[in-house]
């Protein structure tokens, strides 16, 4: 049964200015001004729904930040995350298409009635370092078990194409495959069922403690960390798709 996009009311107009404003702050490398601007604006874009939590810690003196807001009661469905940290470059797909998405749809999960809970984490220092530093963090300190993990990342490129990434199917291979099944059953053309990439992304730390995780990344975007990774290069219809998907995948559950 196909089902219209039209009635998944995603923002994708939202989603793009947030692209827009994250990228005017510069580069979010950890420690710079840009870093800190994003991390103010995160917080509080989010709260205007609710009262967003935060973890800070520390890597070679440098304060980071993850930041998660929760919708809806009961037990704790899913966590969706994303970084918002970059290199040093203004990422507009490497991080801000990410938190672009989130952010658009913590707008429309304000006003859903949900009967379990939907965490939305933006973790910080995935790019920076050993790598992965605020999803380790965070799992670090979970006091409650998920039932799945999604984790976006480059989801803005103009020629969006996602496929199945290997350490998701390896280890969580029936939620993996019913996330692309969903995805084919919108009709959603940039989602690709066949494995093209194995990578070490916000994923893992969820994986090694059990827990069915899910990368969807556009991992052949040419522009990753480097200056040209600009908002030119992304559209609001690749960050539709995504958080489409996202959406979906909450109201059936």
């Amino acid at each position: 049964m196909l089902f219209s996009l039209l009635a998944i009311d995603f923002p994708e107009d939202l989603a793009w200015r947030y692209l827009l404003k994250l990228t005017s702050f510069g580069p979010r490398y950890p420690g710079t001004q840009g870093h800190r601007l994003a991390k103010e604006y995160i917080i509080q874009e989010l709260s205007r729904y609710t009262h967003p939590d935060i973890q800070v810690f520390f890597i070679d003196k440098i304060e980071f930040t993850n930041i998660y807001a929760t919708f809806g009661k009961g037990k704790l469905k899913y966590v969706i995350g994303t970084h918002w940290d970059t290199v040093k470059d203004v990422g507009a797909n490497n991080g801000a298409s990410g938190v672009a998405v989130l952010l658009a749809l913590a707008d429309v999960l304000a006003k859903e009635n949900l009967r379990e809970k939907i965490m939305l984490v933006f973790f910080d220092g995935e790019d920076y370092g050993e790598l992965i530093n605020g999803s380790q963090e965070f799992v670090r300190r979970m006091k409650e078990k998920p039932e799945g993990v999604v984790i976006i990342d480059m989801v803005g490129d103009k020629n969006l194409e996602i496929y199945a990434e290997g350490f998701s199917l390896a280890f969580a291979r029936e939620f993996t495959e019913e996330i692309f099944k969903l995805a084919e059953e919108l009709g959603l053309p940039s989602f690709h069922r066949e494995k093209k990439y194995t990578i070490k992304d916000d994923h893992l730390p969820f994986l090694r403690a059990g827990i069915p995780a899910c990368l969807l990344i556009d991992f052949d975007y040419p522009y990753w960390k480097t200056p040209q990774d600009t908002p030119d290069k992304c559209s609001k219809e690749s960050l539709g798709e995504v958080g489409k998907l996202l959406l979906e995948l909450i109201r059936r559950n």
